[in-house]
């Protein structure tokens, strides 16, 4: 089994999800512009060390990351 870590989708996902903070405190954001930014760069620093620390936990030299879970075939009929 093959684990892709897809960080292009975890990251579109975090820009949207700050974008929707954006979006509910908008006045917040025109007083504080520089905010945006700041949350982008520590949510996308966490995202980082955990890829990181997952990948030294589950993996050695020799083994590459993997997930187990369990696939009900007729779900994707």
């Amino acid at each position: 089994m093959i684990l892709q870590m897809n960080q292009y989708a975890a990251k579109a996902h975090r820009t949207d999800f700050i974008g929707y903070v954006q979006s509910k405190l908008f006045d917040f954001f025109q007083e504080n512009r520089h905010v945006q930014k700041n949350l982008q760069d520590i949510a996308d620093e966490e995202s980082e060390a955990v890829d990181a620390a997952y990948i030294k936990a589950t993996c050695n030299e020799y083994d590459l990351p993997c997930l187990e879970f369990s696939v009900h075939a007729p779900d994707h009929e």
